[in-house]
C-alpha cells in the first residue's frame, strides 16, 4: 500500500489559523498605536480572548466569501465587500457582547462611530486588513496540507509531485504567533477581572517566541528518538528559562523588556522566577506535542492560478 497523500486542513484548523492571525494583528495595531502615543519601547499591545471567536468565525466567512468570488470580481472589489462583512460582524458581535456586559471595545470617541460598536474611521485599515488577510492568510490557508505519516526530517528532499514542506522562517512564524496566542490567554486568565477578558502581549516577544520555539525545534529533532517526553520536556523548560533570562537581559539594557518578576519571591534580577516553573514546563508539553510536530507535518502546495481570459488579480 502506498503512501496517503497529505489531506487539506480541516475548516477547524482553518478557522484557528484566522482566529490567531486576527489576535496577531490586533496587538501589532495596538502595540504601533501604543508607542506612537507614549514612545514606549516595550511595544504592549492589547487584545480580548473574545476575540478569538470574532477572528476565527469572520476569517472562515471571509475565506468562503473569497471562494465565491476570486474568478469573478478583481481584488479591489472583493476588498470593498470583504469590508462591509466585516462592518456587519463587528457590529453584531459588539451588540452581543455589550449586552452580556463584556464588549472589549467602545468607539464613542470617534467622530463617525455608529452606537460605540463601530466606526467608519477605521475603514482603510479593515480595507487594507481584508487584502491583506486574502493575499497572505486565506489563500496561504487553504493551501496548507496536513502529512498524517511523517514529520519533516531537515535536509531530506521533497518527494516528487509531492507538497514542499513550510520553511524554517514560515515554522518560526507559526512558533512566534502562538507564543502571543498563549501568552493573551495567560495574562486574560491571570490579570483581568471582568467579563472583557482582556489580555496583553508585547510585539517584542514575536522574536522572543519564534527564536525560542525555532530551537525547541531543534532539541525535539534531536531528542525525540532518545529520551521520553517527560525528560525532553524538563530539557525544554531549562532552555526556556536560559532563553528568557538572555532576551530579558538584552531587552533591559534599551528599556525594552516587557517583563518584571521582582515581585516574585523566587526570581533572578526581576527577569525569571521559579514560580513560572510548572507553566513553563506545561508550556513546553503542549508546544512540542500540539505546535511542533503538527508544523513538521504540514505541507504547503502550489498556489491556485486563476482560470486563463480572467484579468483579476
Amino acid at each position: 500500500m502506498g503512501r496517503p497523500a497529505p489531506q487539506p486542513l480541516s475548516p477547524l484548523s482553518r478557522w484557528y489559523i484566522y482566529a490567531i492571525h486576527g489576535y496577531f494583528a490586533e496587538v501589532m495595531f495596538t502595540a504601533a498605536w501604543s508607542f506612537a502615543a507614549s514612545r514606549d519601547w516595550r511595544f504592549q499591545g492589547v487584545t480580548s480572548v473574545w476575540a478569538l471567536l470574532i477572528y476565527g468565525t469572520c476569517g472562515s466567512a471571509l475565506e468562503g466569501l473569497y471562494l465565491l468570488l476570486r474568478g469573478r470580481l478583481g481584488l479591489l472589489s472583493r476588498g470593498v465587500l470583504y469590508t462591509l462583512c466585516i462592518y456587519l460582524w463587528e457590529f453584531a458581535t459588539g451588540y452581543a457582547l455589550r449586552r452580556l456586559g463584556a464588549c472589549p471595545w467602545d468607539y464613542s470617541g470617534f467622530r463617525f462611530n455608529f452606537m460605540g460598536l463601530v466606526t467608519l474611521e477605521y475603514c482603510l485599515f479593515w480595507l487594507a486588513g481584508a487584502l491583506l488577510l486574502e493575499r497572505l492568510v486565506i489563500r496561504s490557508a487553504l493551501r496548507l496540507r496536513l502529512d498524517e505519516a511523517s514529520e519533516l526530517f531537515p535536509g531530506s528532499p521533497a518527494m516528487p509531485g509531492t507538497a514542499e514542506p513550510l520553511s524554517p522562517l514560515a515554522r518560526w512564524y507559526i512558533y512566534a504567533i502562538h507564543g502571543y496566542f498563549s501568552e493573551i490567554l495567560f495574562t486574560a486568565a491571570v490579570t483581568d477581572q471582568d467579563w472583557t477578558f482582556q489580555g496583553a502581549a508585547s510585539a517584542i516577544a514575536l522574536f522572543s517566541y519564534g527564536t525560542c520555539g525555532f530551537a525547541l525545534e531543534r532539541l525535539y529533532l534531536q531528542l525525540r528518538d532518545r529520551y521520553c517526553l517527560l525528560t525532553r520536556c524538563a530539557l525544554h523548560t531549562l532552555c526556556i528559562y536560559l532563553w528568557q533570562l538572555c532576551a530579558g537581559a538584552l531587552l533591559r539594557c534599551f528599556g525594552a523588556c516587557p517583563w518584571d518578576y521582582s515581585g516574585f519571591r523566587f526570581n533572578f534580577m526581576g527577569l525569571v522566577t521559579l514560580e513560572y516553573c510548572l507553566f513553563w514546563f506545561v508550556g513546553a508539553l503542549l508546544l512540542e506535542r500540539l505546535v511542533i510536530r503538527n508544523a513538521l507535518r504540514i505541507r504547503l502546495e502550489e498556489p491556485w492560478e486563476e482560470p486563463k481570459g480572467r484579468r483579476f488579480p
